[in-house]
């Protein structure tokens, strides 16, 4: 059990539940997430959120901004706890029959909250939204916006899909504990929980009036981080689909081409919704490809070797490494 501080007013936790969970997990990093916090926290029905700090510097870290908040909770985890389990901690902990997640380095805009609430009215498992680059134009962050967002840059088409953003979406927490012991790994590598919802019959919902801004990886050392993220996820699909050892070795041998076709199919999705960004596309083409190649080559090592320790470095890169953004 994690360490539960700041539990919000007593009428409000013996009363009725929240209508919404919102799970921010943050580490030795904590500037960044002030922004984060502030944000939930200004949202106009911020007295009916439930905003879950899940605090994975261990005991001596300064007080979270926001912590002493009546909507907020502080769920304090030992050092080590992977980025898998804090979020897994956060829905076992979350008093909402929603759970949001936002990532450390993201602002919610105006609405954000309540627009979330109002898609979960309807028959959706998962909702959406929109995201904005805060950082334009700096290193990467173009390169990364286009690969990683090209779906849901704005205006974001409303309706059923696929998949939803990774790391900032919103999710029913009953259909969540379902996958049991599965659900850290999952909630690590988010496509695959959607993957599984969806077999299940559930449906996914993109809601463009759910908007937030997303501080996109602009540096070089943030390459490190789409290889240990690759490498959780490569292991993960390939263990979870029972891939063959034939099937593990063809997907290596094709990996060449998988870094020219995840591009193309990138660059075509931006394209459907926003062909006036062709230029931005060719110019980010060679950081696109660089990244690709990365984060194929994460795959390939995750399907043949595991994991290993990837998802321990990965939360160590996303939560605590200054050389990211």
């Amino acid at each position: 059990m994690p360490q539960e501080l700041g539990a919000g007013t007593p009428e409000r936790s013996a009363a009725t539940a929240p209508d919404l969970s919102v799970a921010v997990v943050v580490g030795f990093r904590r500037g960044p997430a002030a922004e984060a916090v502030r944000s939930v926290l200004a949202q106009p029905n911020a007295d009916r959120i439930e905003l879950l700090l899940v605090d994975c510097a261990g005991t001596g870290a300064d007080p979270l901004e926001g912590s002493d908040h009546p909507s907020a909770r502080v769920l304090r985890l030992p050092l080590g706890t992977t980025f898998g389990e804090a979020r897994a901690t956060a829905v076992r902990q979350a008093r909402a029959g929603i759970i949001a997640f936002l990532e450390e380095h993201c602002i919610t805009l105006p609405g954000w909250s309540e627009a979330l609430v109002r898609a979960h009215a309807g028959p959706w498992a998962g909702v959406g939204g929109e995201v904005y680059s805060a950082n334009p134009g700096a290193g990467l962050s173009d390169a990364v916006y286009l690969l990683g967002y090209g779906m849901w840059i704005p205006p974001a088409e409303r309706g059923l899909v696929a998949h939803l953003v990774s790391h900032n979406s919103s999710y029913r927490r009953d259909l969540l504990l379902e996958a049991g012991e599965a659900l850290p790994r999952l909630l690590t590598s988010e496509p695959l929980l959607q993957d599984w919802l969806t077999e299940r019959g559930h449906r996914l919902h993109v809601e463009p009036e759910v908007r937030f801004i997303h501080v996109n990886e602009s540096k070089f050392g943030s390459l490190k981080g789409f290889y240990w993220w690759n490498r959780v996820f490569g292991a993960t699909r390939a263990d979870r689909s029972g891939w063959s050892r034939a099937r593990r070795l063809g997907y290596a041998m094709l990996s060449p081409g998988l870094v020219v076709s995840r591009l193309l199919r990138q660059g075509s999705t931006v394209l459907r919704r926003h062909p006036n960004r062709w230029w931005a596309l060719l110019w980010n083409s060679p950081l696109m490809l660089l990244i690709n190649a990365v984060a194929v080559w994460g795959n390939v090592l995750g399907a043949l070797r595991g994991e290993a320790d990837a998802e321990a470095r990965f939360t160590d890169h996303e939560l605590n490494d200054p050389d990211t953004r």
